[in-house]
């Protein structure tokens, strides 16, 4: 079985807790490598996710936009790219280059 939890979740379709009770069912399951698909989530949602970053978080990312800039350097981040990656800032994840481009402010 497959769902779009982000759209569900963000549609009010499928409680936070049903969200997590499928996750955890994919996993458990013989589909546990098709565990991005079949939770309807995009290269980086899955890589996100796996850095820590909660499904209601992602379902904000998918539909209010995802952070552009380093929260180091503020320069543009690829999301199609694998040289970032999310950190936790108080209840929230921001995302960084795993190396800021040369030249590039850190803060």
């Amino acid at each position: 079985m497959k769902h779009d939890i982000l759209a569900e979740l963000h549609l009010g379709t499928l409680s936070l807790a049903d969200a997590e009770e499928f996750y955890e069912s994919v996993m458990e399951s013989e589909d546990a490598h098709n565990a991005q698909e079949s939770l309807g989530l995009s290269r980086a949602e899955w890589t996100a996710f796996g850095q820590g970053v909660p499904f209601e978080e992602l379902a904000h990312w998918r539909y209010d936009g995802w952070p552009t800039a380093c929260a180091r350097c503020k320069g543009n981040l690829d999301l199609d790219s694998s040289g970032w990656f999310a950190l936790e800032s108080g209840n929230e994840h921001t995302l960084v280059h795993v190396t800021c481009p040369p030249g590039a402010s850190r803060t």
